[in-house]
């Protein structure tokens, strides 16, 4: 592919040309090769990025503003003969002679949609990275699909996965009463609990249906949810044990509300039926009574008011209804009556009144004592909302709008909108979030929760600053176990990391809100105490174990983003790998740059210290992989053989082998002195994505967007490697 300068191209004799009398205007970049024909290529809106189609069967993106390919797009069975950017220029479609067009998002080196007959082949998800434990008894891969794995590396069974938040679609979301935690309901038929302090999963739900319905009493001992059928579910809020099954409902439950004692609970169904159940004397079985039955559609919301005497219920028939709990008789004289479908219902704490959200677009606060309308507020532009909530004081209206992806804010004693510098609504999310789906007070009234996409975001109310943000991790680029192999580390390009505790596979802390761009890399310190991770953002950073805290140091001075970062095996220094073509060692004490690697001509994937730390390799979009005298900075030997990038580089522990991993679907074993390539291992089927040593050389694990881990024992490398090799694939 060949990029030229309109200036550049000047008008030609052919006679002369053809004669060989004159050269040809050179290119003003030459981009790459395919490996085969290129068939297809096409500008982005914004003419920052090129796409390019060949007979190779791959799509390769690249950017301009650092001079680099960007990424490699593996998934078409055949040629690519077509492919073009979408006019915002966040997706791209190709077409390929497989007959499938398939629909990408380059930015999360994702495929979002496969259209066509032929039915994709199942396998695993793209591993991204694969490491050794310190005593090599174990094995930890991270995954495109969002979870990584720890393996026994001897049975090579898997052990544990480590895999936090809703797969897609959070839709509901309900406080403890402390605040300290939070439920979240989704319709991937799971509700997650989550600790607000720390932004990890401690409890998960599973088969609690698609209408995310759910509630939480109010001394947090129990948790209500629908089911995958028409059943309502207790479950024991500390432990996630199912604590009894409600049966009797003809349709899926779609509300559930606790009395304050938490010693009643009422469920609300799809065809507008409501129960009443009490809790028996033994504290753990749940016993219907009265059926209410007045409502004629979906039951979208209910609250017990006035120390539990009372039920209110929001409905699509365009009414609340108002209930005797003690009779199960509806107050039909106190009906709240809508001229259309109420979408939501929010009761005040002293039980007073309650704020609805109708599909007309209005918000109305109600008194409930007599059935008046005291406040009635319609937001412009025609916005129809699908959630409210009361602040706790009752001064306040929360309302989500999910057409919108607005956020909305209300002053009730005046009616007046709290707005933005810009006149706009208090949030606006647009695209952002996905799907917005409704917006919650925290229990002290200070933070805001939305919800929607596949997460839930905490937000402070007078700076409208994101707090933290509850979800799972996006595709899980690194992974490390810590020295003493009680902790895990994944790193995300969600711009997260997490800590793991690998004995309950639960997350511990969450090391977010600084990285402004994928988490490409982590690792822990020699010693443990540290993790140092590599982003987008073109920065490393330091935090803490103990606390999940950051440190002060700040590694700053590439000018792309940091593909990897790894300490020296004394903890002293850090190297850092760039898309800026550069590599840097850095003081981990003072934070400055020892040396800057300079020599590759394309972006710098990855790099390993020597175990002496006298030593670096690193490897390059270039082909090539490049070892380093790591006191002066220059380069001792070339590595050269992949026909593609080389993704992933590591030094055996004795500092005489370099192993490397490439784009080209193979990996090298070289001697890091001479630079002669010794043998080169065939066994994945895509690229390659990492390679490391065993602790002892004895074997080394490659992984690749095929999603398959290999681990390869050093028996014999005269032998067949491949048939020696150990795929680990769920």
């Amino acid at each position: 592919v060949l990029l030229w300068s309109p200036a550049s191209v000047q008008p030609v004799d052919i006679g002369r040309r053809l004669d060989r009398k004159s050269d040809p205007p050179a290119p003003f970049v030459e981009l790459a090769k395919h490996a085969g024909p290129v068939r297809a290529l096409a500008f982005s809106p914004d003419g920052k990025q090129l796409v390019s189609g060949g007979q190779d069967n791959v799509l390769r993106l690249w950017d301009f503003e650092i001079d680099a390919q960007r990424e490699v797009i593996r998934g078409h069975a055949s040629h690519v003969r077509d492919c073009t950017f979408s006019p915002d220029g966040k997706r791209l479609l190709s077409g390929g002679r497989d007959q499938l067009l398939k629909l990408w998002q380059p930015s999360a080196y994702g495929e979002a949609i496969v259209l066509g007959s032929r039915a994709n082949v199942e396998q695993g998800d793209a591993v991204l990275a694969a490491k050794f434990s310190q005593d090599g008894r174990r094995i930890v891969t991270a995954s495109r699909d969002r979870t990584a794995t720890l393996w026994d590396s001897a049975e090579q069974t898997p052990l544990q996965v480590f895999a936090e938040g809703h797969d897609f679609l959070a839709s509901s979301a309900v406080f403890f009463a402390d605040g300290a935690r939070l439920a979240t309901g989704a319709g991937d038929g799971t509700v997650r609990v989550w600790d607000v302090a720390t932004g990890t999963e401690v409890l998960q739900l599973q088969g609690t249906g698609r209408t995310a319905s759910l509630t939480v009493s109010p001394d947090g001992r129990w948790m209500a949810t629908g089911s995958t059928g028409n059943d309502a579910i207790v479950w024991n809020a500390q432990t996630g044990e199912q604590a009894a099954k409600l049966s009797g409902h003809k349709a899926t439950v779609t509300a559930l509300s606790f009395t304050d004692d938490g010693k009643m609970l009422a469920t609300g169904d799809d065809l507008g039926r409501c129960r009443l159940w009490n809790l028996a004397d033994d504290k753990t079985t749940w016993n219907g009574s009265h059926w209410l039955r007045g409502h004629s559609r979906s039951i979208t919301s209910m609250a017990f008011v006035e120390q539990g005497s009372k039920l209110v219920t929001s409905s699509g028939d365009n009414t609340c209804g108002q209930w005797n709990v003690a009779t199960g008789q509806e107050i039909t004289d106190l009906v709240l009556t809508h001229p259309t479908w109420v979408a939501d219902m929010s009761a005040s704490r002293d039980g007073t009144r309650v704020l609805t959200t109708c599909d007309d677009g209005k918000l109305r606060l109600w008194s409930l004592a007599e059935a008046k309308v005291l406040r009635e507020i319609k937001a412009a532009d025609e916005v129809v909302f699908t959630s409210v909530d009361l602040s706790p004081g009752g001064n306040y209206a929360l309302a989500a709008s999910a057409a919108k992806g607005t956020v909305q804010l209300w002053n009730l004693d005046t009616s007046e909108e709290i707005i933005t510098d810009d006149q706009s609504a208090w949030m606006s999310f647009g695209e952002d979030l996905g799907v917005l789906w409704a917006a919650r007070f925290h229990p002290d009234g200070d933070q805001v929760l939305t919800i929607g996409g596949n997460d839930a975001r905490l937000w402070d109310v007078d700076s409208r600053e994101a707090v933290v943000r509850f979800s799972p991790h996006g595709a899980v680029a690194a992974a490390d176990i810590s020295p003493d192999g009680k902790l895990l580390v994944t790193g995300s390009w969600d711009q997260s990391a997490k800590i793991w505790d690998v004995a309950s596979g639960q997350a511990i802390r969450k090391l977010d809100g600084l990285h402004e761009g994928y988490v490409n890399s982590v690792e822990f310190s020699p010693d443990g105490q540290t993790i140092l991770t590599g982003s987008d953002d073109g920065t490393a950073r330091l935090w803490e174990v103990s606390s999940g805290q950051p440190t002060e140091m700040v590694l700053s001075g590439h000018k792309s983003r940091v593909r990897q970062a790894c300490f020296s095996s004394n903890g002293q220094q850090i190297l850092t790998a760039s898309s800026d073509k550069t590599a840097r060692i850095w003081d981990v004490d003072t934070g400055e740059t020892l040396q800057t690697l300079s020599g590759h001509i394309w972006g710098v994937l990855c790099g390993d210290f020597s175990s002496d730390g006298k030593f670096v390799v690193t490897g390059s979009e270039d082909n090539t992989a490049l070892v380093w005298d790591a006191s002066s900075g220059q380069p001792l030997q070339k590595l050269a053989g992949h026909t593609d990038s080389i993704t992933s580089v590591a030094f055996s522990p004795d500092g005489r082998r370099v192993m490397t991993a490439s784009q080209d679907n193979t990996a090298k074993l070289w001697d890091a002195k001479t630079g002669k390539e010794i043998l080169t291992l065939l066994g994945h089927d895509q690229e390659l994505t990492s390679v490391s040593f065993s602790p002892d050389g004895n074997a080394v694990l490659t992984s690749g967007r095929d999603g398959a881990t290999i681990l390869w024992p050093a028996l014999d490398w005269r032998v067949d490697p491949a048939r020696q090799a150990i795929r680990l694939q769920r």
